[in-house]
C-alpha cells in the first residue's frame, strides 16, 4: 500500500518535471545507490562508513545531479513540448 501511495505521489510530480525536482530525483537516487553499494561492502567500522560517505557517495551524487540537470535542461531548451501537444480547438 505504501508503495502505491508512493507512485501516485510521485507520479503527480513526475507528469510536471521541473529542473530543481529533477535535479532532487537525481541526487536522491544516486546517493541511494551509493548507500546500498556501501552496505554489501561491509566495512570495517563507522569511520571506514563516514569516509566512504564522504569521499566516494556524495560527491558521485553531486556529479550525478549536475549532469543530468545539464542533459534536462539541453533536452528541454532544444525540443519545444507544446508541438507534441493535442491541439485543443474543435
Amino acid at each position: 500500500g505504501g508503495v502505491g501511495l508512493l507512485a501516485g505521489l510521485a507520479g503527480r510530480q513526475i507528469a510536471h518535471m521541473t529542473l530543481a525536482l529533477w535535479i532532487l530525483g537525481l541526487f536522491v537516487a544516486s546517493a541511494g545507490v551509493g548507500l546500498l553499494a556501501g552496505m554489501t561492502l561491509r566495512l570495517a567500522d563507522y569511520q571506514d562508513v563516514w569516509w566512504a560517505l564522504r569521499t566516494v557517495v556524495l560527491p558521485q551524487a553531486c556529479f550525478d545531479s549536475v549532469v543530468g540537470a545539464f542533459l534536462y535542461w539541453m533536452i528541454s531548451s532544444r525540443l519545444n513540448v507544446d508541438r507534441f501537444t493535442m491541439d485543443h480547438r474543435i
